[in-house]
């Protein structure tokens, strides 16, 4: 059934009527009949918007004339779409418990944590950043609080102080748990806190204890003394880390500069495995290749004179042969045992660097940072953040081409598919940007749930 315009031609003019006609087969043929006549186009023309109207409320969907339609709003779509599909999959927000004041907390938690993640270098204020992405939590003004969203941002960062998530450890992956192999990173961590109008607040350093399981890091800690051997005691002691440490043979790994000879003295003394990386190498006592490892990885021994004492290694991975400043990747100093050290060295240095490049050096939101308390808490922030980094990093490797993108330039180029907000006759309809078919297969594997039509979107 459909329309159809029919001419005539009368006393030298051309008539137009509007029919409404429909197909049918008879005798292998297919012919057409005449189910309403509607009268001549010219003179009913005026009537057929009401008409068009008073037809669409019987069918179920609604029709609105591109007359009376106005964009209200542009906003970024596909990032948003794969990073709130990946936080519902982590279900981190347990983390804040299940009281009043944790489920409101819970939005702004995501939004911060999204916010760190996609500007992790002099981020916008994140009310200005807010009205660029579309978050239903935070959609509309009656919804989103932005009158009083820095007060919430930093009413959220002193609850994770207060219950005890900034300064001491927390689970965040329960499916870390399920390996065995884990290690704790301790390193160097500064803050470039931005004030109000932008200005640099002085920070002083931190350092920051990760505490990984199969790459997926789930418990951290925070330390702002100086004395970084106090730090690695009280892990051992006093704190959850150091029950895990004992019972899950833990390693750990750090610079030797950030921890100090003292540290490295204790978790020797300890029986502790650990890694400590130093800056230069000796050529003496340089011997044969010991053991060997994947991509040219080798490791030369050097005594120490003490043969009860820790070793130190020289790894290089460009060049078996060659004694060659420039072909050693670093040095180390470990006391582990010769078979298993290299794989697990191999390792910890790429996990190292991670987190030295996320951590390393943390710019945070204007006004976000003016206690001790509120700094802890971002941290944890930012735990949250890498913990995303990781899980992007992980559904890239199992894309074709995503092995060539970084997370960052996968939600960059996702910025291009927009969320367009159009208002006619006093309702929103929502319509999404075309999604080209490349970006379909990189959201594939992450499990997104591309929306089909104008309503389709996630609540």
């Amino acid at each position: 059934m459909f329309v159809r315009i029919v001419e005539t031609r009368s006393g030298g003019k051309t008539h137009r009527y509007l029919r409404i006609v429909e197909n049918y087969r008879e005798n292998g043929k297919i012919r057409q009949r005449v189910l309403w006549n509607l009268g001549n186009l010219d003179k009913i023309r005026h009537k057929l918007p009401g008409l068009t109207k008073s037809l669409s409320n019987h069918s179920g969907e609604k029709f609105v004339a591109l007359k009376g339609l106005r964009t209200e709003a542009v906003r970024e779509y596909g990032n948003m779409l794969l990073l709130k599909t990946t936080w519902d999959r982590l279900d981190v927000e347990k983390v804040l418990g299940s009281n009043r004041a944790a489920k409101r907390m819970k939005p702004y938690l995501m939004a911060v944590t999204f916010h760190h993640l996609l500007n992790p270098v002099a981020p916008p204020p994140v009310a200005e950043w807010l009205d660029r992405v579309y978050l239903p939590e935070f959609y509309g003004p009656s919804r989103s609080g932005k009158a009083r969203l820095n007060d919430r941002v930093l009413g959220l960062l002193e609850y994770l102080e207060r219950d005890g998530r900034g300064s001491g450890l927390r689970i965040i992956s329960g499916a870390a748990r399920k390996r065995t192999s884990s290690f704790c990173y301790i390193i160097k961590l500064k803050i470039n806190a931005l004030g109000a109008r932008g200005n640099p607040l002085r920070q002083k350093e931190s350092l920051l204890a990760t505490l990984t399981t199969g790459g997926v890091p789930w418990a951290y800690g925070v330390y702002d003394g100086g004395n970084p051997l106090e730090f690695v005691r009280g892990l051992l002691t006093d704190n959850v880390l150091g029950q895990f440490i004992k019972g899950r043979k833990t390693t750990f790994v750090s610079s030797r500069q950030t921890i100090g000879d003292g540290a490295v003295n204790l978790l020797n003394r300890e029986g502790i495995p650990y890694i400590a990386f130093i800056n230069r190498w000796s050529k003496r006592h340089i011997k044969r290749p010991t053991c060997r490892a994947g991509r040219g990885h080798v490791a030369y021994r050097i005594k120490t004179g003490n043969k009860k004492g820790p070793r130190v290694y020289v790894v290089s991975g460009k060049n078996a042969r060659s004694r060659k400043r420039g072909n050693v990747e670093f040095a180390l100093k470990t006391n582990m045992a010769a078979r298993a050290f290299l794989t697990k060295t191999v390792r910890a240095r790429k996990e190292l660097h991670h987190l030295e490049d996320f951590f390393g050096n943390i710019t945070s939101p204007p006004g976000v940072l003016p206690r001790v308390e509120h700094k802890r808490g971002y941290i944890f922030i930012c735990l949250l953040a890498y913990l995303l980094k990781r899980a992007l990093d992980r559904g890239l490797s199992r894309t074709r081409t995503g092995n060539r993108l970084t997370h960052l330039e996968l939600l960059d180029g996702l910025k291009d598919i927009k969320l367009v907000t159009n208002t006619a006759s006093g309702r929103r309809i929502y319509s999404t940007t075309k999604i080209p078919r490349q970006m379909r297969g990189l959201l594939r594997p992450f499990g997104v749930k591309i929306p089909r039509a104008p309503m389709d979107l996630p609540r």
